[in-house]
């Protein structure tokens, strides 16, 4: 339980493979093509992203630039992944990746419990702000789900240039 955190839950689907997805969503290098808030990503740790594995993301959400520390705490490939979130927001970010329409389409879901700090007042401006990041999480679901199904540059370009 992260306390005084707030709960911010996307989803979308994606017609292709479970696997698919999960291929393009654990390519951390190219999350901020389809991230919005995410400016770049450092991988501070050797070897293949997994439990253990460290990144440096500066963050950008409207006029509010931070820079988020994550680990990876949880990884079960192609299902699930979880990072914790320490720095000025602190928190939990999962994706769940769950196969529909037999397994011919894929339900992305990403879920973030968010804390600001602050107490009450870090609380009380997260629950303003949580419509605001849902609209965001949301848009980047649709910019992976256009690059998931791009079955060319073409499509990737739409999709990353509608940032």
């Amino acid at each position: 339980m992260i306390p005084n955190a707030v709960e911010v839950v996307s989803e979308v689907v994606v017609s292709r493979s479970r696997d698919e997805v999960w291929d393009v969503l654990a390519d951390v290098q190219r999350q901020p093509e389809w991230m919005k808030d995410a400016l770049s990503i450092e991988v501070l740790t050797d070897g293949q992203l997994g439990v253990g594995t460290r990144m440096r993301v500066p963050t950008k959400i409207g006029p509010f630039r931070t820079t988020d520390l994550m680990e990876v705490t949880e990884f079960v490939p192609p299902q699930r992944w979880t990072v914790v979130h320490r720095g000025l927001v602190t928190g939990e970010g999962t994706f769940e990746l769950e196969e529909v329409d037999g397994g011919r389409a894929t339900r992305v879901r990403w879920r973030e419990r968010l804390a600001a700090p602050l107490g009450f007042l870090g609380r009380w401006g997260m629950t303003i702000m949580r419509p605001v990041l849902r609209g965001i999480f949301q848009a980047d679901l649709e910019r992976l789900r256009l690059l998931c199904e791009a079955p060319d540059d073409d499509a990737l370009h739409a999709a990353t240039d509608s940032r």
